[in-house]
């Protein structure tokens, strides 16, 4: 099935990978563009992200001027110099010595822009394609030039859209809830076996489900998560994720759990207490959003030239006279076209859960204190057990019903 730019709708499942750990993950920091005063990365420093123009005249970089850069992934930097005359490109990449890549101008401000995953593709494309282009005619024509990329008709779009975990789950347990009880009398004058009554209680599951870096279409496009869950109930707690935008989804789902009656064995005049503890864990992780890009674009490099023409130029007095004054100008179109097959993209995110993971039942004597304990197994479910299930979903668990002797 083909997903494009205009019709990108994906649902599917995937399971998560177990690493019970003490602590829940924490969310990296962001990723962000870092600017050196100094080649390898060395000096004064400042960093940007999301979009942003920085003055870099006026930064923490602008004693000798900027001479290393590192771009990581989704990020293009345009860095300018004062008279707006000389720009320069820069994609994905460590730029250890910016003479090296053809930049020796004093960069006045860098324009940074974050791209999703699909949009930075089409864009580190595109700035690839200016630089072949420009670099052609120069050759040519031995003059200097710059271009911009109008693209005029683009069918791109992303097929095998999956999410799959990263370092699995970390779960840590948060608190044993008390949830329920009923008492169970032998009123007879020798030893019978019982019946409790059933009974049964409510507890949410609830779950956060963030897309920090997204792979970007433009319509909405999300799929399901499915995260594995530790414990007796064998619980599956779903999510979705948002493929065409960064946002976090929180919700709740209501699970009915069901304490069936227990079969006792009790001694005359002994009164016992059926209880249910249900424990519950929190379990983080973080996951890629992956997909493959496919299709074409085409349009045409708008190649420019710096032409002179008559227009005010300031005097040393500072006042200003006609003089000779240099633009950018167009002068030419040149066509372009992009082409991606199955080319490997990625987005990130992250994951919060909080669940019933096992579920106890406890028969305690009310004189003595002497407790018989089952860890219950789940063996029902109706409906829904996601987090965010939709409302109108019956959401239960049905605890096997155990046999207790509390004579011995």
């Amino acid at each position: 099935m083909r997903f494009t730019a205009r019709r990108l709708i994906a649902s599917l499942s995937v399971l998560g990978l177990l690493a019970a750990q003490s602590t829940a993950f924490a969310v990296d920091e962001q990723k962000k563009v870092e600017f050196f005063e100094g080649k390898e990365f060395a000096g004064a420093s400042e960093s940007a992200k999301d979009d942003t123009t920085i003055d870099l005249t006026k930064s923490k970089v602008s004693a000798d001027g900027l001479s290393s850069i590192k771009v990581p992934y989704g990020y293009i930097v345009k860095l300018t110099e004062k008279s707006g005359h000389e720009s320069i490109l820069l994609s994905e990449g460590n730029y250890n010595d910016l003479g090296k890549f053809g930049w020796d101008n004093y960069a006045a401000t860098a324009e940074v822009k974050h791209y999703s995953a699909l949009e930075y593709e089409l864009q580190a494309a595109r700035v690839q394609k200016v630089k072949e282009v420009v670099s052609a005619r120069e050759k040519e024509l031995n003059t200097a030039l710059r271009g911009d990329a109008i693209a005029q008709k683009t069918d791109v779009g992303v097929d095998n859209l999956r999410v799959e975990p990263v370092d699995g789950n970390h779960e840590e347990k948060t608190e044993l809830i008390f949830t329920g009880n009923t008492r169970l009398t032998n009123t007879t004058g020798q030893k019978q076996t019982l019946t409790s009554q059933a009974f049964d209680f409510a507890e949410s599951n609830t779950i956060s489900a963030t897309t920090t870096n997204s792979i970007g279409t433009s319509v909405s496009a999300s799929a399901t998560f499915n995260i594995p869950i530790v414990g007796s109930l064998n619980t599956t707690i779903s999510t979705q994720y948002n493929f065409s935008k960064a946002d976090t989804k929180s919700e709740s789902k209501t699970v009915t759990y069901k304490i069936p009656s227990q079969s006792i064995t009790l001694e005359p005049g002994q009164t016992v207490e059926v209880r249910a503890r249900l424990e519950k864990v929190k379990t983080a992780g973080k996951v890629r959003l992956i997909g493959d890009i496919n299709g074409t674009e085409s349009g045409y490099v708008n190649l420019q030239k710096l032409v002179g023409d008559i227009g005010l130029v300031p005097t040393p007095d500072h006042k200003l006279t006609n003089g000779l004054v240099y633009k950018w100008k167009s002068f030419e179109k040149k066509p372009y076209e992009l082409s991606f097959s199955n080319q490997h993209v990625e987005g990130e995110g992250t994951y919060q859960a909080e669940y019933g993971s096992n579920l106890y039942i406890d028969v305690v004597d009310v004189s003595t204190n002497k407790v018989q304990t089952v860890q219950a197994n789940a063996t029902e479910m109706q409906g829904d057990r996601s987090a965010n299930g939709s409302s109108k979903d019956a959401v239960e668990l049905t605890a096997n019903a155990g046999t207790f002797d509390m004579t011995k």
